[in-house]
């Protein structure tokens, strides 16, 4: 299989109705619907918030407030909102200009924070102080397990393990089942006709003023608070940095950037790719970083057919390569921490090839009924298309036997 090719930005000019149809049926919101799911979500976290606290002293003591992040939040939710991530932002009883916070040098993007000389034993109750000291090892090292350990008790303390009941300020009653997935806790909430998840996260937050170790990036013009997550890993003491809002900056303002990161997530989501949302992310972080490096402002305001086909290719460069770094430290590829196979990998990069090859193709031969059919199909808006007129013609019998399209 050949190396796909991204054309001049007017060779993509068919593309655009189409990936405006796209965007009307599979990729924008129904604002009733968004409506209603957010509305739900902010009664449901109200009334969970305030049985946690209801529930437990410490957590009472320490939660200060949400964060909202996530897909949603960052306007790069596909279709339906029915996951949201919401950041718990824990106050240390600490002076937090006296936590130290070490680089790491084993596990790239994450720190580690020493707390023994910031406690503030005058700041809280006992049972609080007590509670934070026995989250750290003898040497002041919080440890991320026993974070979670600590806050899984107070979640199932207050939820259980079965499906509860939660009745909302409202009067509305729905269903609610926690599971844990890696440093979140998710909530299932069924209101008989509808399925949310929220993920909620307890983090620690630091002001823009206090900056992260050396080797994870930091620049001015991002500045904003960041926090660091308690992110399972095999050494404890290690958290991960996260920087929703500096993202946000970056992002913000680019004209298409958004859309067109949401056309790729949808298409992955048509295809079944398992390729997660923060690495579709992270190469708009990249795109949008070099736009600003190298002077291209008007970048995204290009063809959104080409700036489609261009982060395409992008994501299929990046498969090829397995190499996707983490735009906060690029000493962290995220293929590094992610468990594909190298037939999955294949597979993925293969798909994304043969699908930009294909549209150039089509465009070349001005058929432009069939390529709006193929990416119809594409995204699975229209019936499949046979795996004849899917694979390009000189494709040879051997790639049709070798490669997974899963287009058929």
């Amino acid at each position: 299989m050949g190396i796909p090719t991204v054309e001049s930005e007017d060779f993509y000019k068919d593309l655009d109705p189409i990936l405006d149809e796209i965007n009307r049926k599979c990729v924008k919101m129904d604002e009733d619907i968004k409506k209603k799911y957010v509305d739900i979500i902010n009664k449901v976290i109200e009334s969970v918030i305030k049985a946690l606290k209801s529930t437990d002293e410490v957590f009472e003591k320490l939660f200060s407030k949400l964060e909202y992040v996530g897909s949603y939040f960052d306007g790069l939710r596909v279709a339906k909102p029915t996951e949201f991530d919401l950041n718990l932002i824990m106050k240390l009883p600490c002076d937090y200009k006296k936590i130290v916070i070490e680089n790491n040098n084993v596990s790239a993007g994450f720190v580690k924070l020493n707390i023994l000389k910031a406690i503030q034993n005058n700041q809280q109750s006992e049972k609080v102080i007590g509670t934070v000291k026995k989250w750290c090892d003898v040497d002041g090292y919080l440890l991320e397990n026993r974070v979670r350990q600590w806050m899984e008790s107070v979640i199932t303390c207050c939820l259980g393990h079965a499906t509860t009941t939660l009745s909302l300020a409202s009067g509305e009653t729905v269903n609610i089942r926690v599971r844990k997935a890696g440093p979140a806790f998710t909530l299932n909430v069924n209101t008989g006709s509808d399925n949310i998840d929220v993920d909620l996260v307890f983090t620690i937050q630091f002001p823009e003023s206090i900056h992260p170790p050396s080797s994870i990036r930091w620049n001015k013009d991002l500045a904003a608070s960041w926090v660091v997550v308690p992110k399972p890993t095999n050494d404890p003491r290690f958290w991960r940095v996260s920087f929703n809002y500096s993202e946000r900056k970056l992002t913000q303002n680019q004209y298409k950037l958004k859309l067109i990161n949401r056309f790729l997530k949808a298409l992955r989501d048509a295809r079944d790719l398992p390729i997660p949302s923060y690495f579709i992310k992270t190469l708009f972080l990249w795109e949008a970083h070099n736009c600003t490096m190298y002077n291209k402002p008007r970048f995204w305001e290009k063809r959104q057919g080409y700036l489609f086909i261009y982060m395409m290719n992008e994501l299929y460069s990046n498969l090829k390569a397995r190499k996707i770094l983490y735009y906060w430290h690029k000493g962290l590829n995220l293929f590094d921490k992610n468990k594909f196979t190298p037939d999955h990998a294949l597979n993925m990069e293969n798909q994304i090839s043969r699908i930009i090859s294909k549209i150039n193709d089509l465009i070349r031969k001005k058929d432009k009924e069939r390529l709006r059919n193929y990416i119809l199909a594409l995204f699975r808006i229209s019936e499949e298309l046979a795996i004849a007129d899917l694979s390009l013609e000189d494709t040879t019998k051997q790639n049709e036997q070798n490669i997974s399209c899963s287009l058929s």
